[in-house]
Parts: C-alpha cells; structure tokens; sequence
C-alpha cells in the first residue's frame, strides 16, 4: 500500500511538472486591440475650389520641394507635441519610405483609404501593418492621411481638427514617425500626406528573442518575424516615453490659434453634421489611466467677451469608454483615457475661447482650465444664416476682405463654388479658407470702381465698391 502511494505522488508531481512547463511556462496572449489604428481613417476635410480660376493653380511640387515639406511637417509636428510638453518623435527611415510608398499610390489611383488593392501599381501591402512589415519595420503602427492642401502646415492642420488622427500625432507612448507626400495635382486626390508612427523599444524587442521564463506571459502575433514579447517587456516599451509626459494634456494648447471647423472623418464622429465646430479635447497619459477620470458633465467651452464668457452648445460629449466608433470586437470598456467635446457649430473667427473641466485622481478634485483663439482674419465680414441675395462691402486697392457666410446649424453644402464679374482693368484673387470662408484681395483698381462676387451656396451676390482711404 505504501508503494502505491509512492507510485501514485511520483505520477501526480510528474503531471505537475509536465503542466507547469507546458502552460506555466509560456502562457500566450493575442496582442492588445489598440496597437492597431481603428478602421480605415482618414481626414478627409471639404476643401472646395472655385468655380472659376480667378488665381494662378499650383503646380506640381518637385522632389526637392516633396522633401522639404516633408521636413516641414515632421518639423509642425514635434512643436505641436512639445508645446504639450510631449517629447518629439523621432523620424525613422524604414516608417518614411512606407508612408511615401503609400502616399503615391493614393495620388495614383485617386483613393482616399488606408487599404491596397494586391495587383495595382505602387502596391505596398494591404494595410499600414502590412506595408511597414514590408519594408522592414518590426512592430506594429499607427497611420493617419491628409489630402488636398497646399503646405504641409495645412495638412498637418486638418489631421489636428480630426479627432482620432489628432490622438495619433498626439500619442503618449509613441516615438518614433514616418512621413512621405506625393503631389501631381491630377485626378480627385492631387496630394496626399501619410504619417507613420511607432515604438522604437517595442520594435527592438520585435527583433530579439527573449529567453522564456516561469509563469510569465507573451504577446504572439504581434512581430513581424513572430518573435513573442513579454507583457512585462512591452509595457516597459510603451511607458518608458510617457513617463517624461504631463499626467494630462489637451489641445488645444494654451493660447494655441486654431480653425474654427471641423468637416468630416472616417470613421465619423458627427454622422448627422457635415460642418461643426474645432473639436477640444482633454487625454490622460497612460501611466495614470484607472487613476485619474474625469467629472461628469463638467466639460464646459465658452466663447469669452471681455470680461463675459457665452457657453458653447456641444454636439456631444463623449470619451474612449463611450465612443460610437470604439471596435465592436472589444467586449472589455477600458480605463478613462480621453474626452472630447465637440460644438455643435462651428467657432468665430477671430474670437477667444475657454475651455474648463473637472477631474478626480485620489479622492481629490481638480478642475483644468485654459484658453485658445480661432485664427484672425483680414477685413472680416460676417454674412450670417440665411444669407442675403445681395450686400454691399467696400475695399481699398491691395486690401483683403474675409467673407464668412455662416452656416444654419451643423449643415452645409458639400462643394462651394464662385462667379465674379470684374470690369476691364480691374484684378482680384480669390481664395477658399474653406467652404464657408472665401478671402477676396483687390491688386488694382480705381477709385469708385465695382465688382461682384457670387457665392454659390447661398445664392449671393456681394457687390464690392472700391474706396482709396
């Protein structure tokens, strides 16, 4: 009897030692769903052109003037982080020529979308995953695109006014990004910019091999190569960066001068509004997400006037947890990790604003409060909703007038389109800031001279007079 006891704990402590091995040893998990950027998402603001040219078209840029707005870009980027107190990105080479590759076959084949189609010319790989893979990054990206602009600055604006592309450039635990732009100014999409982002520790740990050890658990399927990381390993990846980061930022930044609008993005955080207000939004660093949260209905933005404040109307408020686009496939609610307040019509131009909310870490309330302005415009004229058929607005030789037709509510035509009607002698240029804001610069005329300026939307004519002082 004793021999069988004997017998059956050498049996027990060898199934023991078998299981340990097998399942303790390396228990393996998927990798988080929020490596990988949602579904398909691009800016993709109104940028309608005027019907007729009344100003000279850009040309295509050329290599030299590609590579120097790439550096503008990269350049706008890190001080729009570092005026966070974010530490700049790192440009890394191999992210680059992946989101150049991509950015070509965007103004090639006239598509705005983060996929590939296998076959077609400047095929890269299917998805942003695949194409850094592809030429020879390790570890997962993020990726965001913009199109249609003149200046980087201009594209990396509209990546800003789109909230999940914004929380890209604006990434805690990041370092390290890709750029690439193409520009031929043919077809529907004449420029597209494309930027990468990484983790340069997470993509070291990508490419060497950990020894295994007890009880510890490993992401698979998360490097390119298959090599498998510790949980413990890429946390330390991903916190080591947000560790020289504030426990909170938001943009925009104090005294940041902003657009007043945001159109749309895909997936859409307004899909009943085509036009609405800047986005503002509050992010926690990472490190103290389940920590820190935010106090209910505390979000507050205000229009300021001296020394009076007039509350924005929000569209909706909604953090990370409430998100209407978060991933259908994520049955686990993180921790808080951002809140954004969208107005439900678009900001002034011109005008001070002043964001407020309330947060709690430790038993402890807090409230953050700053401001920002929406950029000034010259010789503006405010056309409010509905807009007249006909107004009458003066100008002087080589002065710019800013007409502003104001929308009704969060709806807006999807293109806006001009007519102007010059006399001989008489020059002007026209510019769209965007489809509701049109610049009109008077270059020559005389005194007690006229011109007209139709804008499509609205079924207006603006009658300009022309005055010396």
């Amino acid at each position: 009897m004793i021999k069988f006891f004997k017998l059956l704990a050498a049996a027990l402590f060898t199934a023991f030692l078998l299981w340990f091995y097998s399942s303790g040893l390396e228990k393996l998990l998927t990798p988080p769903s929020d490596l990988s950027l949602p579904k398909a998402t691009s800016a993709q603001p109104m940028a309608p052109p005027p019907v007729q040219n009344t100003q000279p078209s850009k040309t295509a840029w050329s290599e030299t003037e590609i590579q120097h707005q790439e550096q503008q870009a990269l350049k706008h980027i890190n001080q729009l982080r570092q005026s966070l107190n974010l530490p700049p990105f790192a440009l890394n080479g191999v992210l680059s020529a992946a989101a150049r590759q991509h950015a070509l076959y965007s103004v090639h084949h006239n598509q705005q979308s983060h996929q590939e189609r296998p076959g077609l010319a400047n095929f890269s790989g299917e998805t942003p995953k695949n194409r850094a893979f592809a030429m020879g990054y390790h570890s997962p990206v993020r990726e965001v695109i913009a199109y249609n602009k003149p200046s980087a600055d201009l594209l990396i604006g509209d990546l800003m006014s789109a909230i999940y592309h914004r929380l890209t450039l604006l990434n805690f635990t990041h370092t390290q990004i890709g750029l690439g732009i193409a520009d031929d100014q043919n077809g529907t999409v004449k420029t597209a910019l494309v930027a990468q982002t990484g983790n340069a520790d997470l993509n070291q740990l990508c490419q060497a091999p950990q020894a295994a050890q007890l009880g510890q658990y490993y992401y698979q399927a998360l490097c390119q190569s298959g090599i498998r990381v510790s949980r413990k390993a890429y946390q330390i990846a991903l916190n080591t960066p947000a560790m020289s980061a504030p426990k909170l930022i938001h943009w925009p930044a104090n005294n940041a001068q902003v657009a007043p609008v945001f159109y749309e993005e895909e997936p859409d955080p307004l899909p009943n509004c085509n036009v609405s207000g800047y986005p503002v939004h509050v992010q926690i660093n990472p490190i103290y997400q389940g920590r820190i949260t935010f106090a209910p209905q505390s979000f507050k933005v205000y229009e300021r006037d001296g020394d009076q404040k007039h509350a924005v109307k929000a569209a909706t408020i909604f953090t990370n947890q409430t998100d209407p686009n978060r991933s259908e496939h994520n049955t686990q609610i993180p921790k808080p990790a951002w809140i954004a307040f969208f107005p439900k019509q678009r900001l002034n131009w011109s005008q001070t604003y002043q964001a407020e909310i309330d947060w709690l870490e430790g038993g402890k309330r807090h409230q953050l409060q700053w401001q920002f302005q929406t950029a000034k415009q010259p010789g503006l004229a405010i056309i409010p909703s509905p807009a007249p058929k006909t107004l009458s607005v003066s100008i002087r030789p080589g002065q710019t007038r800013t007409l502003y037709f104001a929308p009704a509510g969060c709806q807006s035509e999807p293109q806006a389109s001009i007519k102007t009607r010059t006399p001989r002698g008489l020059q002007i240029e026209t510019h769209f800031v965007d489809g509701e804001t049109l610049q009109v610069k008077l270059v020559s005329a005389n005194q007690g001279e006229r011109f007209s300026v139709y804008y499509q939307p609205t079924d207006t004519w603006v009658h300009f007079q022309v005055k010396q002082h």
